[in-house]
């Protein structure tokens, strides 16, 4: 459920609230194991001969999401205006791993002495404070500036006991306590914005951010943008900035410890996710998380043509510094039986591509009338270079051609709105993904190469009917001819004997269609 509401305190101020709550159940299916899975070894060294057929364990997840925004705004003397409000969100996400075992359970009169674990969970909650003014200084001049805090919390909820007793179950371990906790970081920023216009058809923007997080330190970010009417029909406009992004208190803080098999020695290891702050990770030559970093370029033009139609079209460069990606398993020096992986600022990625969106529309008669909109996009993603840790390079290869080759560089939306008199209205939508390639084995190999997934289109359909002034209901469904990503098998790498045929990373889902009714009540 989402509320908008507002209301006027008096003729120069305004107070508005929004807020949202919703609840989800989801069902995730691991891989699929087989009679003879390592799990089910100790068991049936005891004699159990249960699970002839295997077992796949199923990950069940019920969150909560929780949001507020309430503000106020108005007007001082001078036609300044101001922009106060508080932000409060916060989502609860619980985990039950069901069908399963944890083999150092044993049995208990001939079976599996546990089949369902509640794993924990994980909880993220923000609080914002914002203050926001503007001011026009002359006729040609106006400037805008205010200040941010935010206080960010993660919480890592451990599980039962048995759920993470030896081994785990199997399929996700459950969080032990000594992996949970609570951790929190705030921030505060400081920024300022100025608009010029230079003349009537040409406008510059100049802005800059200070931000300092408790965690990392400060960051600096700056933006000149422009746009110039060279005709009532034809505009051009470009961008030139830096941006941030701070690592999270999840990727700062997480840790999970698993206890796994050595494939030469047959010795148990432990390996484990670790703080970047860990001691272990310095150990290994890591360093502390800081900010990733990018520089933005853009330049575009919009177009109005013909009696109601738009052409908007840009290109873009984003190169990113230091992007957080985790470590492969690394072995702690002075130690025979233990790795750990943590997140590092690991790449520099290069992306570049263009956009564009046709909208228009026309009247089939004075009831039905249609407007409809095109959007492409064309992207490409480029590894250029990385920050090894002692010596190593913590980011393998073949996850550096999964990162530029798993998703589509081409994606179009092609959408068409129909009104039919006052109360009703019927939308449709095309959704195309171009083709890519499975993270499954490496392009090209001579063999179980990774395969080439080929392009695919989505329909959507949704029916909306005005019932009151008041009250709208509407019944969609998406992917209506409930269409799948291509199937993966030999001669290509494939996780067939594990029960998934589909790319696991498919920018398309592949769960088929679904439906939905949605009401939208205005009061």
């Amino acid at each position: 459920m989402f509320i908008n509401s507002g209301f006027n305190p008096s003729d120069t101020t305004h107070f508005y609230l929004q807020t949202g709550f919703a609840e989800t159940e989801g069902r995730y299916r691991f891989f699929y194991r087989t009679p003879n899975h390592s799990s089910l070894v100790p068991l049936r060294a005891d004699g159990f001969t249960g699970l002839q057929a295997g077992y796949t364990p199923f990950l069940d997840g019920d969150q909560t999401d929780l949001s507020l925004v309430a503000g106020l705004t108005g007007v001082f003397a001078g036609d300044a205006t101001y922009d106060f409000s508080v932000g409060y969100g916060k989502n609860e996400l619980d985990y039950f791993l069901n069908n399963t075992i944890n083999p150092d359970l044993g049995l208990a009169n001939g079976l599996p002495a546990q089949r369902d674990f509640d794993v924990g969970g994980y909880e993220q909650e923000e609080l914002n404070l914002n203050a926001d003014f503007t001011k026009p200084l002359t006729d040609k001049l106006h400037l805008g500036f205010g200040a941010e805090w935010r206080e960010e919390t993660y919480v890592a909820v451990a599980g039962e006991p048995n759920s993470f007793f030896g081994a785990g179950s199997n399929g996700l371990k459950g969080i032990s306590p000594d992996d949970a906790g609570s951790f929190d970081r705030d921030n505060i920023a400081l920024y300022v914005d100025l608009e010029q216009n230079i003349s009537e058809d040409f406008l510059v923007q100049y802005a800059l951010r200070f931000e300092d997080f408790s965690d990392f330190g400060s960051t600096v970010n700056w933006k000149i943008a422009s746009r110039y009417t060279v005709n009532p029909s034809f505009t051009i406009r470009g961008a030139a900035s830096t941006g941030f992004h701070a690592p999270t208190p999840g990727q700062a803080n997480v840790r999970t410890t698993i206890t796994t098999f050595d494939g030469t020695t047959g010795l148990q290891v432990e390996e484990g996710l670790v703080p970047s702050t860990s001691p272990l990770v310095e150990a290994v030559g890591g360093k502390a998380l800081t900010e990733e970093t990018s520089l933005n370029l853009s330049a575009g033009f919009t177009s109005n043509f013909g009696s109601n139609s738009t052409l908007t079209f840009d290109l873009y460069k984003i190169d990113v510094d230091d992007r957080i990606y985790r470590t492969g398993d690394i072995a702690v020096p002075g130690t025979t039986n233990q790795s750990i992986s943590f997140y590092t600022n690991a790449l520099d990625v290069e992306s570049q591509g263009i956009d564009i969106v046709l909208s228009s529309g026309f009247d089939w008669s004075d009831q039905v009338k249609t407007n409809w909109s095109l959007a492409f996009g064309y992207n490409e993603i480029d590894v250029v270079g990385q920050t090894p840790v002692s010596g190593v390079n913590p980011v393998s290869e073949g996850i550096i051609e999964d990162i530029e080759n798993n998703y589509p560089n081409e994606r179009l939306v092609l959408t068409s709105n129909t009104s039919i008199g006052d109360d009703w209205n019927f939308l449709a939508r095309a959704n195309y993904y171009g083709a890519h390639f499975d993270e499954r084995g490496r392009i090209g190999a001579a063999s179980s190469p990774s395969a080439e997934i080929g392009s695919t289109v989505y329909i959507d359909l949704e029916l909306g009917y005005q019932i009151t002034p008041q009250l709208r209901l509407a019944l969609g469904a998406i992917n209506v001819f409930d269409e799948f990503v291509d199937e993966i098998d030999a001669p290509f790498s494939n996780r067939q004997s594990v029960g998934l045929q589909y790319p696991r990373r498919s920018a398309a889902n592949y769960e088929g269609g679904s439906w939905y009714l949605k009401g939208i009540f205005r009061f």
